[in-house]
């Protein structure tokens, strides 16, 4: 004998493969969704590679730039020593202290073993009379070495 069905079992067997089919749609939505989200994190981390490599060329050149500034700062002050006038002079003329200048000079690789002490203690007769130009080296000199003088700070306090 066959196995009779009835409509109620029927109706519970079509509700149930609904309601499956629902969930399997739902399902494959989800996974289409998890491997787009999969994607994207990829291509996140690929920009970001590509952004650091830029930045590292970025950084590259900036140091070549700033090695090159210096060097011209450098090579300025040489050309400001080498018209006779002593270190110290010069070195006030840029704003920063002997020191400083010799550590500019050195690390630029120009002469700065040649400045001898007697430089060092040697006065210039006029301060106060800074030519426009060397004025100007003055300011690209502390901007590229980011030296200032004790004075300075007073000066800028006393000019609030």
């Amino acid at each position: 004998m066959v196995a009779r069905t009835s409509s109620r079992q029927i109706t519970a067997r079509e509700q149930a493969r609904e309601r499956a089919a629902t969930y399997a749609a739902r399902e494959r939505e989800l996974v289409q969704l998890a491997e787009a989200f999969f994607l994207a994190g990829g291509e996140a981390e690929d920009v970001l590679e590509a952004a650091e490599t830029r930045i590292a060329g970025i950084r590259e050149q900036a140091e070549r730039d700033v090695a090159a500034t210096r060097a011209k700062a450098a090579e300025i002050a040489e050309h400001m020593l080498a018209t006779g006038a002593p270190i110290a002079q010069v070195a006030d003329r840029l704003g920063m202290n002997v020191g400083e200048l010799r550590r500019v000079r050195a690390a630029a690789g120009t002469g700065a073993g040649a400045a001898t002490d007697a430089d060092a203690d040697a006065v210039g007769a006029d301060f106060g009379a800074v030519p426009t130009a060397a004025a100007a080296t003055a300011k690209t000199a502390r901007e590229a070495f980011g030296t200032e003088t004790a004075m300075q700070p007073a000066a800028r306090r006393n000019a609030a």
